[in-house]
């Protein structure tokens, strides 16, 4: 298969696939993982500055 006759293609499907991505991302926001999401956040008072 001769991937140069079909190098427009591929760039138009990547270009798409960028700017859709984009759009989603500036509708949607950040979908933050886990890592930031979850977990249980427990606080305490301390006699001292630490």
């Amino acid at each position: 298969m001769n991937v140069m006759k079909y190098k427009k293609l591929f760039l138009l499907i990547s270009v798409l696939a960028m700017v859709f991505s984009i759009v989603i991302w500036s509708v949607k926001g950040l979908n933050y993982g886990i890592d930031f999401t979850g977990g249980t956040d427990i606080r305490f008072p301390l006699a001292e500055k630490v």
